[in-house]
Parts: C-alpha cells; structure tokens; sequence
C-alpha cells in the first residue's frame, strides 16, 4: 500500500466512487436494501495502492454524541487480505486522537462473520442489535 489520505467531504473526491461501488456491493449481496451509507455529511479515508484508490471508509463526526460514526468500510476485491482495511481503521483511529474524538461506532449485520471477527480483533465491542420486523 501506498498510503492513506484523509477528505473532508466525498463530492470530488476519490473516495466517492469506491463508497458508491461498496454501497452497491452491499446492495448486490441483500446486506443494504433500505439504509443510506454514502451523505453529504461525510469524510473519508482513502487506502491507495499503486497511485490507485483501493479502499475507502467513511465516516460522520457527530458533535453532539462526540464520535465519529462509520458509514461504510470497502476494500476493492482485488485488493483484500492485504491489510488495507486495517490501515484504514488505524487512520481513522489516529484522527479521532488528533481531534480528540473519543469513540467510534460502526455497523454490520448479524450474519457478516468476517466483518464481526475483524472489528473484535481490533479491539471493538458488539454493543447493540437491531431489531427488524416486516409487516405482512
């Protein structure tokens, strides 16, 4: 990996075409059919390899929970198990110290494993379930 750079902000920026790609990936697999990741309201950190966009996270800084709120996280296919979603998080980790920001929450659902076993080996903790009902 090349390096990491931060955005405030996605329009114009590289990170929204990935956030867009990962949205729909979400989209594709049945994971994201009724919650909007991608807003207005959001920055960005950015993974590139070889010059390229290769990961994205994003993120809201919510000022009056005092966190910064994960939107999305996505590594493009070619580019996984390269350590670049970890990157990611180490960066976001370091501008939250930086602004003195002092939690961080993200999402994902129950049945996405991998994400669960990445997020505890990072020293996360699952705090809360969502409870979902579809009317009939």
């Amino acid at each position: 990996m090349d390096c990491v750079e931060h955005y405030v902000g996605l329009n114009r920026t590289p990170a929204l075409p990935l956030a867009v790609r990962g949205w729909m990936a979400l989209i594709q697999d049945g994971h994201c059919n009724n919650l909007v990741l991608i807003s207005a309201d959001q920055n960005a950190v950015v993974a590139f390899v070889g010059g390229e966009p290769a990961g994205v996270m994003t993120y809201r800084h919510d000022l009056v929970m005092k966190e910064f709120s994960v939107g999305l996280g996505y590594v493009l296919p070619a580019y996984r198990r390269l350590g670049l979603y970890g990157r990611l998080w180490d960066a976001l980790v370091a501008r939250a110290q930086a602004v003195g920001v002092p939690r961080i929450s993200s999402h994902t659902f129950l049945g996405n494993a991998a994400m669960r076993a990445v997020a505890r080996r990072q020293g996360r903790t699952e705090t809360l379930v969502s409870l979902d009902f579809d009317v009939p």
